[in-house]
């Protein structure tokens, strides 16, 4: 469960259950998206190893 807005994200980090069964956000984290662009560019090699594959 993500909600993503024009310039950040909300992400649940706890859940908790109603009486009927459906999962709610106890709390959460607003993300500022400019820190997830940051790490868009993981895939690239920078520290001279090759990335192990899966």
């Amino acid at each position: 469960m993500v909600i993503v807005g024009p310039s950040t994200a909300v992400l649940p980090t706890r859940f908790t259950k109603d009486d009927e069964g459906n999962r709610l956000a106890a709390r959460w984290r607003t993300i500022d998206l400019v820190h997830i662009v940051q790490f868009s560019d993981l895939d690239d090699k920078d520290n001279g190893r090759p990335r192990r594959k899966a």
